[in-house]
């Protein structure tokens, strides 16, 4: 399946309403550019609400005053989101062993604003989870117009590792494909 497009797919948990990527082979180690689309809609308020009750509170009388907006899941949140993803990008490597082995090493730092740059492709809509796969983030390139009111649109250089049915988890993906660490004796 060289090209993948469709909509409503989840990059490392985060929803974007459409991707577009050519994998000719769908080989591991092989490069591709997986282009991403979030549209603008209805935007959650930017400050938080302030509620209308005496002495701030809600009108049933709850005490707080302010309620808290869930901006991760607008439009804009999703795309700051994934857009975490440019700052060190690249930082994770592949390469290949000697016998063609292509293998892949991550160092991942605490000031990362993102967990690792192996991430996974998935389609909530397809059950057999055959066009899902794993991938690493090696460079992003922001196509989004300088005004920022969207569409939102990002393109990773991503490298292809495997097949999203071959590994539950990133654990497991690492499991077999991390470089083997050699323990030399003492000398």
């Amino acid at each position: 399946m060289p090209t993948i497009t469709g909509s409503e797919w989840a990059i490392a948990d985060v929803r974007v309403d459409a991707i577009r990527a050519n994998i000719p082979e769908r080989t591991r180690g092989e490069s591709f550019v997986l282009e991403t689309l979030i549209r603008p809609g209805d935007e959650p308020a930017a400050e938080p609400l302030i509620m209308d009750g005496p002495n701030g509170a809600t009108m049933d009388g709850a005490t707080g005053g302010v309620m808290a907006v869930d901006a991760d899941s607008s439009p804009i949140g999703r795309y700051k989101r994934l857009r975490d993803y440019t700052e060190y990008a690249g930082e994770g490597s592949t390469y290949q062993l000697i016998g063609g082995l292509p293998v892949v090493h991550e160092n991942p730092q605490d000031e990362w604003p993102v967990e690792s740059h192996i991430i996974r492709i998935e389609s909530p809509t397809v059950t057999n989870r055959t066009e899902g796969f794993w991938g690493i983030v090696v460079g992003v390139d922001d196509e989004t117009d300088a005004s920022g009111s969207g569409p939102y649109k990002l393109d990773l250089e991503m490298v292809f590792l495997a097949d999203i049915d071959r590994f539950g988890t990133r654990s497991d993906l690492l499991d077999e494909l991390s470089p083997v660490t050699v323990q030399l004796p003492d000398s």
